[in-house]
């Protein structure tokens, strides 16, 4: 959901708590009736517990050279990182690169869209140390958009996890099965919706529409004349416009 018209800045942090600790009867009914959005007010509710402790400890660049086995004081923090985030249920205080801390890492991989391998990189050290008042920022914006969503019906699904770019089958409440997908970009935003589904259409055909054409894919044929068979592309026909690529 976008807002193009300008609107009051707030301050996250104390919006955060009176959204967390007053009684609003409209948040309510969305708990009630958005599991999502239930999920995404708990989460807000933890991590304004961890701004009020303090926040959370920056993550050593140098951590990604650690190898399993090996030492520094600067693990310490990070495992209090993971601690904090509930990628760790433990308090740690070894300064190991241990099985305790590769857990820890997979757990804040798997929730954050990472290959799950346990592995220091300066990708996921990146993602940990980004700042505590973003992290609650994000939340608040996806809290907002939860309420423009429909409430997720029962039985079994698919859903579309549009920022992490995959498909997931549900049944019974569960993720059985995943698969990549390609979403839209800024300016090309994918719309959400929810529907039933009454046919499937394996390997379809996609012609392209006269906008993406226009805007997109023309440049491109003119800078590289193989563009289209590079991506599996052709051109349907041509008229006194646009082609028809599909």
């Amino acid at each position: 959901m976008e807002q193009f018209i300008p609107t009051k800045k707030i301050d996250a942090i104390a919006y955060s708590d009176s959204l967390i600790n007053k009684k609003h009867k409209d948040n309510k009914y969305f708990e009630d009736i958005n599991e999502p959005y239930k999920r995404l007010k708990e989460a807000l509710a933890q991590h304004l517990i961890v701004h009020e402790s303090g926040g959370w400890p920056k993550v050593d660049e140098s951590l990604k050279s650690l190898t399993a086995g090996k030492s520094s004081q600067s693990v310490v923090s990070f495992k209090k990182r993971l601690l904090l985030s509930k990628d760790m249920s433990i308090v740690d205080t070894l300064p190991n690169h241990d099985a305790a801390l590769v857990a820890g890492i997979k757990s804040f991989q798997a929730r954050n869209g990472f290959e799950v391998d346990g592995k220091i990189t300066s990708t996921l050290i990146d993602e940990l140390n980004i700042p505590l008042e973003d992290k609650i920022e994000q939340l608040l914006i996806n809290l907002y958009r939860m309420r423009w969503m429909p409430s997720l019906p029962e039985g079994n699904m698919l859903l579309v996890n549009i920022p992490e770019f995959l498909l997931y089958a549900v049944e019974s409440g569960k993720k059985v099965w995943s698969m990549n997908v390609v979403v839209g970009k800024q300016g090309y935003h994918t719309t959400t919706f929810t529907d039933e589904m009454t046919t499937i259409a394996f390997s379809p055909y996609w012609n392209l529409p006269p906008s993406i054409i226009k805007e997109e894919i023309m440049g491109k044929i003119a800078a590289d004349p193989n563009y289209l068979a590079s991506q599996n592309m052709e051109i349907m026909s041509k008229g006194g416009g646009l082609p028809v690529i599909r």
